[in-house]
């Protein structure tokens, strides 16, 4: 839920860039975008849109979240029942599972960007 006068931040690939130009299928993308359409859904849903932003530096491990199997079906409500990444819905990446180790790691990656003012 994002307040009326709050701030939404997305960082998405471009469908062009990543997926056409690369012949790149990310298995954990359930949607991909074009920029226009894109921007064309960002323009129906807020008051204010800018996109091309630059990337000043990647955070691949921006936010990392470890527990046992039995913490994280207690937090998700999902049965890990193999190892390997697993999806968790609403999740930005896949959780890495280990049944050998009871244990299993979700980290999140984050960019900072920089808009040009003005």
């Amino acid at each position: 839920m994002l307040r009326t006068d709050g701030v939404f931040i997305v960082s998405t690939p471009n469908k062009k860039n990543y997926t056409d130009r690369y012949n790149h299928q990310n298995k954990f993308h359930l949607h991909e975008l074009y920029k226009d359409p894109f921007e064309e859904l960002l323009k129906a849903h807020f008051g204010h849109v800018r996109l091309g932003a630059s990337i000043v530096k990647v955070a691949p491990c921006s936010m990392v979240i470890a527990g046992t199997l039995a913490e994280w079906r207690q937090w998700t409500g999902l049965p890990f029942a193999e190892s390997g990444p697993t999806i968790v819905p609403g999740a930005l990446s896949p959780v890495h599972v280990s049944l050998e180790q009871d244990h299993a790691v979700y980290v999140e990656p984050n960019l900072w960007v920089r808009h040009p003012l003005g």
